[in-house]
C-alpha cells in the first residue's frame, strides 16, 4: 500500500451530475440520499431499516477514474487487476451496514454510512480478494480462515452519526488505513521473505494486515517474489561496481560496463514506480538494502 493524492484525478462526473426532473432536480445522487434519509429519521425510520438504491457509484467513469488514480492496482496490497479481472468499487466505509465481532467472536452488524455511498473520497478500487470475505491461508501464521474486508471497519470510540441525525459531528479514530488520506508506509514494515507486519506494533497496521488479508499466502509469495528480483538486481549492480574499479580495465570496457549498471539501477527504481505491483515493498528494500551512490 502507497500513499495516493486523490486530486490527481478529478472528481467523475457522474457523482457530481445532478437529476435533470422531479422532487431531486438540481441535487447529486449524494445529496438526495441525505435528503431521504433525513424524510426516513423524520417518519420515525431508524438507520438499520433506510434503504435506497444507488446508481451512480458504479458507472464506466467511476471505475476509469479510480484505474487512473492507482494505476490499474488494488488501493490496499497493490495487486494489479485490471488484467484478469473488473474492479471492485470499494466503501472504504461500508455503505449498507457495519460488521463487528464483540468478545466472543459473535457477529454484530450496525448502520452503515449510507450518505458516503456515492462521496468521491470514500471510493477506492479493490481486488476480490482484499474486498471480499473468502477463506485464505495466513502466510506467517499457516492458519486457514476467513479473511478480506467486506463489511469490517473497525474504530476506536465512537463512530460518525449520519448528518441527518442531528446527533453531535464526531471524529473517528478509525483503524484502517487508508492511501489517500495518510502514508502507509509509517504503519506497514515489509520483509524480505515477503510478510508484512506492523511497524513498531502500530494499531492500524495490525488492523488493516487482518481486514485487508495482507498476509493471504498467495499475495506474500508474490512479493517475495519481487523482493528475489530487488536482491538479484542489487547484487548485480554490487558485482558490476566491484569489476568496473579494475584499474586494469580498458576504457571501452569500463563505459559499457558502467551503462550496464546504470541500466540495472534504472531498472531497480522502476520497480518502486507508483504504477507497479508491491511498489511499498521495492521502495523499502531498495532503502533498506541499496548502497547510498545507489539510491534516489
Amino acid at each position: 500500500m502507497i500513499r495516493v493524492d486523490r486530486d490527481g484525478v478529478l472528481e467523475p462526473a457522474s457523482l457530481e451530475r445532478p437529476y435533470g426532473s422531479g422532487r431531486f432536480k438540481g441535487k447529486t445522487e449524494a445529496e438526495r440520499v441525505a435528503i431521504e434519509f433525513a424524510d426516513h429519521l423524520r417518519d420515525g425510520g431508524t438507520p438499520e431499516t433506510f434503504t435506497f438504491k444507488y446508481e451512480r457509484y458504479s458507472d464506466a467513469d467511476v471505475k476509469f477514474a479510480l484505474n487512473q488514480l492507482f494505476g490499474g492496482k488494488c488501493a490496499y496490497c497493490e495487486t494489479r487487476y485490471a488484467a484478469t479481472q473488473p474492479v471492485d468499487v470499494e466503501h472504504w466505509r461500508p455503505k449498507s451496514e457495519v460488521h463487528e465481532r464483540d468478545a466472543n467472536g459473535v457477529k454484530i452488524v450496525l448502520p452503515g454510512y449510507h450518505w458516503l455511498a456515492s462521496a468521491w473520497e470514500n471510493l477506492l478500487p479493490s481486488c476480490i480478494d482484499c474486498n471480499r470475505e473468502r477463506g485464505q491461508k495466513d502466510f506467517v501464521t499457516g492458519v486457514e480462515e476467513t479473511l478480506g474486508k467486506a463489511n469490517q471497519f473497525p474504530v476506536n470510540g465512537p463512530r460518525m452519526a449520519p448528518p441527518a441525525s442531528g446527533a453531535p459531528a464526531v471524529v473517528e479514530d478509525v483503524l484502517l488505513l487508508n492511501p489517500c488520506l495518510e502514508d502507509p508506509g509509517a504503519h506497514l514494515d515489509f520483509r524480505d521473505d515477503g510478510a508484512v507486519m506492523p511497524r513498531q506494533d502500530s494499531p492500524k497496521g495490525l488492523a488493516s494486515i487482518r481486514v485487508y488479508a495482507l498476509n493471504r499466502t498467495e499475495l506474500a509469495l508474490d512479493r517475495l517474489g519481487i523482493a528475489r528480483l530487488i536482491e538479484q538486481r542489487l547484487r548485480t549492480i554490487e558485482g558490476l561496481a566491484s569489476v568496473i574499479r579494475d584499474p586494469a580495465l580498458t576504457e571501452n570496457l569500463r563505459r559499457d560496463l558502467q551503462d550496464l549498471a546504470a541500466h540495472e539501477i534504472d531498472a531497480l527504481h522502476e520497480m518502486a514506480q507508483p504504477d507497479r505491483e508491491y511498489a511499498a515493498l521495492a521502495r523499502q528494500l531498495i532503502e533498506e538494502s541499496a548502497p547510498p551512490s545507489v539510491r534516489r
